[in-house]
């Protein structure tokens, strides 16, 4: 049973990543009631989708999101355009910034 209930999530997490891809809007409510899973459940598909797609920009350098729209009340996927690679020289001084200006605040 415990092997169907993991098949339930792959297809589940697989068929809210198409309507994102797709440009629709997912309403973790209404995706809660669809598939009989309480909103957590679809809060940790989503972060599974994120995850994947965090591993893609590392991969690829293109760096597409899934975001919260309070307009229309759910997540939506966000398209972006290709990250610039960092060459290893450049990435001591990137993390310098950051911190620097996080440290700031």
């Amino acid at each position: 049973m415990k092997n169907e209930a993991k098949g339930d999530q792959i297809g589940r997490v697989l068929k809210i990543y198409s309507k994102l891809s797709d440009g629709y809007v997912v309403n973790k409510a209404e995706e809660a009631e669809l598939y009989g899973v309480n909103e957590r459940s679809i809060q940790r598909d989503i972060d599974h989708i994120r995850n994947f797609l965090d591993e893609e920009a590392e991969r690829t350098g293109i760096v597409n999101t899934i975001v919260y729209d309070r307009i229309e009340k759910g997540y939506i996927y966000r398209y972006n355009e290709k990250m610039r690679k960092i060459h290893p020289s450049e990435q001591g001084a990137l993390e310098y910034n950051y911190t620097r200006r996080k440290r700031s605040r």
